[in-house]
């Protein structure tokens, strides 16, 4: 009886998730010159950082043991994981859930039959990086396929999509941790510029990275994996070592992200308190 009650409530929120995604187009396209004036520079970006790589490969054929091919594969699969991200629940964490404790409407959410953390992790659905990225990560990795830069097996591409989810994860928990301070400190803007200039890191490979930098982002907080091992897996090397440490790290991170979530829902009382 409880499996079913659990798939009922499944449905159902996937249900309001579709109806989330629609009404994100219906915002983003009421004003149709601004939705493709967005669409055109987030396309354009992401050129310029194909641009940015063709032009350190004119001046050398292997950057950290990556040669330009593998580093289009690279910028698919960052842009592939940046695009969920931004779509999905980034922007709900970092700046509108803040804006919700300030002006009360998270008062009234906790009075509603849905999940507190659903409705603020997917409330607003980017649909302008939803069309944007899907479109240009689309091309990126046709291209990719297309000239047979890479000729990966079933398995590595089952793996590479399990540890491209696992990535996601990882920065949701990540972002999680950080909307949650909100409660106590109404603002996260700062904290979430510093994760963004932090996650950008992870466009390049992971072997760029040395001394304490390389400490950092490979293993105290692995921003410099949650990409690369992916990528890894495209062009058929597999470092285990990373991919284990990764899916501990981020099931680790994932634990206490809802923890500390959920303790500071506890005590958090309302906007005039």
């Amino acid at each position: 009886m409880s499996d079913m009650a659990d798939r009922i409530i499944n449905m159902r929120y996937l249900r309001l998730f579709r109806v989330l995604i629609k009404f994100g187009f219906i915002q983003a396209t009421a004003y149709p010159p601004s939705f493709f004036a967005a669409i055109s520079g987030k396309v354009l970006r992401i050129g310029l950082t194909l641009v940015f790589f063709q032009t350190i490969y004119l001046h050398t054929a292997i950057l950290a043991g990556w040669n330009y091919s593998e580093i289009l594969v690279l910028a698919a699969s960052y842009f592939s994981i940046e695009a969920i991200v931004l779509v999905a629940f980034h922007r709900n964490l970092i700046y509108w859930f803040p804006q919700r404790l300030r002006d009360g409407t998270f008062d009234g959410l906790l009075t509603k039959p849905i999940s507190p953390l659903f409705y603020t992790s997917f409330k607003i659905i980017d649909a302008f990086d939803l069309t944007a990225s899907s479109v240009s990560v689309a091309l990126l990795w046709w291209y990719i396929f297309s000239k047979q830069i890479i000729v990966p097996s079933l398995f590595e591409i089952g793996l590479f999509m399990f540890l491209s989810a696992i990535a996601v994860i990882f920065v949701f928990s990540l972002l999680l941790i950080v909307a949650s301070t909100a409660f106590w400190t109404i603002t996260t803007t700062g904290a979430g510029r510093l994760f963004e200039r932090v996650f950008r890191a992870a466009r390049f490979p992971g072997d760029i990275f040395k001394g304490p930098a390389r400490i950092a982002l490979l293993y105290i907080l692995p921003v410099g994996l949650i990409v690369s091992v992916p990528a890894d897996i495209l062009r058929g090397k597999f470092a285990w070592p990373h991919i284990i440490y990764l899916i501990i790290f981020t099931a680790i991170l994932t634990f206490i992200a809802f923890k500390f979530w959920h303790f500071a829902l506890r005590r958090y009382s309302s906007a005039s308190s």
